[in-house]
């Protein structure tokens, strides 16, 4: 009891509490909504993991298909397809069974990625023989490391494939 003899319940905030609260939103604000909006370099470094793993994927499938397979990119329409070395044309996925593409202006999650190069000895494509071993479009060992350069926004990053021992980086 208070001293007029009646209870007296306190409802809502004092300005106080309402300026903490605001001003803790706001800076959660400012900390969240520009990492919502720039998704370039996370585009980029998917698109590259996707690279890499497609690389990977012709190079092991020649090794254990004993048969050359090889990645074809055309800059153009930002997109590759992993092919059949001696006929051209492009293999099924073993897990879509759809035919083995990546259409970079096609995919919803990967619109914004751009391929600026790829360069293998002055081609558009990487073989890879039997062995594993990366050769060029005219069918010479890769004289030099193999790059593509893919572009999300200002975010790029480069994918290389050595010569002579076909291993596939990323920085």
């Amino acid at each position: 009891m208070n001293q007029s003899g009646r209870n007296i319940k306190n409802h809502g905030f004092t300005l106080a509490e309402l300026l903490v609260t605001i001003v803790i939103l706001g800076i959660a604000a400012m900390v969240v909504i520009p990492s919502i909006g720039n998704t370039a370099d996370m585009q980029a470094t998917s698109a590259a993991r996707q690279l890499v793993s497609d690389l990977l994927f012709a190079q092991t499938y020649s090794i254990s298909q004993k048969h050359p397979y090889q990645v074809v990119f055309d800059v153009a329409n930002e997109s590759y397809e992993v092919q059949d070395s001696d006929t051209g044309s492009v293999i099924t996925h073993p897990i879509t069974k759809s035919p083995y593409q990546m259409p970079f202006l096609a995919n919803k999650h990967l619109k914004d990625v751009r391929i600026d190069v790829a360069d293998f000895d002055s081609g558009n494509l990487v073989r890879f023989n039997s062995l594993g071993m990366p050769y060029n479009s005219a069918g010479a060992q890769l004289a030099a490391r193999g790059t593509v350069t893919l572009t999300a926004g200002t975010h790029s990053i480069t994918v290389t494939v050595e010569p002579v021992s076909g291993r596939i980086n990323t920085p």
